[in-house]
């Protein structure tokens, strides 16, 4: 039960961190991250751009199996890659809804396409959940 709390808590700060940046606007680099506003019609890092409903769906289904699996899991690694999906998944879901776009805020200076903390919490999500579901060899 401790640790589930723990796992909802850290995607909760990330789905609080990621709003938080989307509202406040901050503008500027700070060392290798520039913060900025973009409006996302796509998915992840500006992929597919215009295809809203498509990707409100999928994130309806995307939530929906999240949730529906997290208590089926058994390992902690794998559960947090969900609970973080779940976070990055509502986030943007709630950003699509509102008002049509992702707003992508945070660029690296060695790489063109801003994103957002969601589309990490996504990725890191995703790589976590594989980890976690992967098979131990004996």
């Amino acid at each position: 039960m401790k640790k589930n709390l723990q796992i909802i808590a850290i995607a909760f700060l990330v789905f609080a961190i990621d709003r938080i940046l989307k509202i406040a606007g901050i503008q500027g680099c700070f060392s290798i991250i520039c913060f900025s506003e973009s409006r996302n019609t796509g998915a992840a890092f500006g992929l597919f751009p215009g295809a809203t409903w498509i990707f409100i769906l999928a994130a309806i289904a995307v939530i929906s199996l999240a949730i529906f699996y997290y208590k089926k899991v058994n390992s902690s690694l794998a559960r947090l890659g969900l609970a973080l999906i779940i976070a990055g998944t509502l986030s943007n879901f709630i950003d699509r809804i509102a008002l049509g776009y992702v707003i992508d805020v945070v660029r690296f200076s060695f790489h063109p396409n801003l994103f957002n903390i969601a589309d990490l919490s996504n990725l890191a999500g995703a790589l976590l959940l594989l980890f976690g579901l992967r098979k131990k060899k004996s």
